[in-house]
């Protein structure tokens, strides 16, 4: 434990398993994959990754991070990427920010959270991975906006063709 308004760092290509419990503020600017319990600030760098639970007061990400999150507020920065389920009372996306998964209301101490979708629990494919195919295939909108194929905007219609609307 390291005693409240100290900085922990997990400094950019150290890797960390297991659990982890700060009562101060932490910084991951390389890779963890356990257990994070922070009574304060999680902050996820730019080189920074995190797979497994998140626990704390406020978590930002500019980085990855994939797994279980349950905060106050939640921040996804431009460039950082959440792949998972959140737990939160606030939930902002910064644009650029890219979030895959379930989320639901936390309303306050000693309220019981909302239950996340049951297909919330089912293993999830890597941040990487996805990002790497959409680029592969040309398709890399997606992946930078977070925007799904069904809400992009429709195709314009083709001019001159038999029973067009634009036809006069």
């Amino acid at each position: 434990m390291v005693p409240n308004g100290q900085l922990t760092i997990i400094a950019e290509g150290c890797t960390v398993k297991g659990d982890l419990s700060v009562e101060g503020n932490i910084l991951v600017a390389g890779f963890m994959d356990g257990k994070v319990i922070c009574q304060s600030s999680v902050s996820i760098g730019v080189s920074g990754a995190v797979r497994g639970t998140v626990k704390g007061r406020h978590l930002i990400v500019s980085g990855l991070m994939e797994g279980e999150v349950c905060a106050e507020i939640v921040e996804i920065m431009a460039g950082g990427k959440v792949q998972g389920t959140i737990q939160t009372d606030q939930l902002i996306i910064e644009r650029g920010g890219f979030f895959l998964g379930a989320s639901a209301a936390v309303t306050g101490p000693g309220v019981k959270p909302i239950p996340l979708p049951p297909e919330a629990g089912r293993q999830l494919r890597a941040l990487e991975s996805k990002t790497q195919a959409n680029l592969e295939s040309g398709n890399n909108k997606e992946a930078s906006t977070g925007q799904s194929k069904a809400v992009q905007e429709p195709k314009a219609s083709q001019v001159g063709g038999s029973g067009s609307p634009t036809e006069q």
